[in-house]
């Protein structure tokens, strides 16, 4: 094999690779970027994250020394944050929005909206949604529903050891 040919192959290897390292390097400073902001969040509240996960672009964290649990979702526009105190929280469920519709096929249903929704002990307080997916944003569910679950389940078992 001669240099050339070396060099050329090596060079065609390095193009098809470099825009999957690029996108995963725009990955991981936009999930920090996105940790970095809830943590600035937590803080101002005298909190500390110690559980999160990033989704797209959102991110939940919980803070077991508050007790409390911070949602932050950014779109192009805005910037959404949440902030619920888990002590001042009765329950904790998934709200899924929908609609079914009908075909050859059978009964199919379409899922619109995925919202994990908090009920205040205090009934005259509003209650809190931190909206996890809505069909207006995203064309299709991908792994929203299992971990708008997981969350839920997480923040549940808090609830029951306060």
């Amino acid at each position: 094999m001669d240099i050339g040919t070396f060099v050329v192959g090596i060079s065609l290897m390095a193009l098809c690779i470099l825009p999957f390292v690029a996108m995963s390097r725009i990955k991981k400073n936009k999930e920090r970027q996105l940790l970095k902001s809830l943590s600035a969040i937590a803080n101002q509240y005298g909190g500390n994250i110690v559980q999160h996960e990033i989704f797209g672009n959102f991110i939940i964290g919980l803070d077991n020394s508050t007790n409390s649990v911070f949602f932050l979702k950014k779109d192009k526009e805005e910037a959404v944050i949440k902030h619920v105190r888990l002590a001042e929280t009765k329950h904790c469920r998934v709200e899924e929005t929908g609609r079914t519709i009908s075909n050859k096929d059978g009964n199919h249903k379409l899922v619109d909206r995925l919202d994990l929704h908090f009920t205040p002990i205090d009934s005259s307080k509003p209650e809190v949604l931190m909206e996890f997916y809505n069909a207006q944003d995203s064309m299709q569910l991908s792994g929203e529903l299992q971990m708008i679950r997981k969350w839920e389940k997480t923040i549940n078992e808090q609830l029951k050891h306060l």
